[in-house]
């Protein structure tokens, strides 16, 4: 899924459990199905168009609060028509989806293929809407944290066809170990008619890739005068490469080596130790702070460690 339909589903969530349905004479009158859902897939369709020309115009001012006022329409207009098709064909009376595996209590190792399966129940004869007829389905894997909240953490597939009820999933050695669920979606892509389930329980995944860890960051000091050398130390373990991340306040710089390196991502392989410095050009204390990523044998980092600085003005 790219970002825009990211974004026009959350709009969509959003707007069906947020905003108050404005009713119109149009929307009321209508009792056909197939009339909601072309009048939705329009809506649909403009709200597109519109988040496109946002996003390559950049508006500001007023232009900017007349472009995102025109979209909110949109999206209240979406949710409006949503309700009426569910109310119209009573679709979260009849329709669901249900995970059979995995449900709970499992244990998948990474780079070998298990089977996930579902079952799905449609309202029979209601309408020849694809959204319901033909139904596709999202399946994402769920991290949970240590506080049982879940976030989505792999797509697994998006687009499947629902009815097929089976899916061989190889697990990536990438994923790290953890406690996961299976969350499988009906019609993820923005449509009009989406209903969900998520595993009883959570299931444990197992990886052979070990974690790049830091084990210590620390600064020399932590507040210092404008211009003057800051000397940074590390230490990790199962690293292959570490990045150093200079995150600054408005009015400040950074350089490293006498490069410039203001807010950008400097790879510095395995150095254990940096020396830079920070010029504050305004007339009061800033808070600035240097972020260290540790790469291991993934893709993406491992872990992070942050160090916060003042830089005082030289004068």
């Amino acid at each position: 899924m790219n970002l825009q339909k990211i974004v026009l589903t959350f709009f969509l969530i959003f707007s069906t459990f947020y905003f108050v349905p404005h009713v119109s004479a149009i929307s009321l009158s209508i009792g056909d199905p197939d009339e909601i859902y072309g009048l939705w897939e329009d809506t649909r369709d403009q709200l597109n168009k519109d988040w496109q020309l946002f996003t390559e115009q950049k508006p500001v001012g007023d232009a900017y609060e007349e472009q995102f006022d025109k979209m909110i329409s949109h999206i209240r207009q979406l949710g409006m028509l949503h309700r009426k098709f569910s109310a119209v064909l009573d679709i979260e009376a009849e329709n669901n989806i249900t995970i059979i595996y995995p449900n709970g209590g499992e244990t998948f190792e990474c780079d070998n293929t298990y089977p996930l399966a579902w079952s799905i129940d449609i309202a029979p004869n209601q309408t020849s809407i694809d959204a319901l007829t033909n139904p596709t389905v999202g399946i994402y894997l769920s991290l949970l944290d240590e506080f049982g909240n879940g976030f989505i953490a792999h797509n697994i597939v998006t687009e499947m066809d629902a009815e097929i009820g089976k899916y061989k999933w190889t697990v990536p050695c990438e994923l790290r170990d953890g406690s996961y669920s299976i969350r499988i979606v009906v019609n993820p892509e923005a449509k009009i008619i989406s209903y969900e389930d998520t595993s009883d329980a959570p299931f444990d995944l197992v990886s052979t890739l070990k974690d790049a860890v830091i084990n210590s960051l620390s600064a020399e000091k932590t507040s210092v005068v404008s211009g003057e050398t800051i000397n940074l130390s590390w230490s990790g373990s199962n690293v292959s490469k570490y990045e150093l991340f200079f995150g600054s306040a408005y009015g400040t710089g950074s350089s490293m080596d006498g490069q410039g390196v203001t807010n950008d991502a400097v790879s510095v392989g395995l150095q254990t130790s940096a020396s830079f410095v920070y010029t504050n050009s305004k007339d009061t204390p800033k808070k600035v702070h240097v972020m260290l990523y540790a790469y291991g044998e993934r893709e993406h980092a491992d872990s992070w460690e942050q160090i916060e600085l003042t830089i005082n003005p030289s004068n």
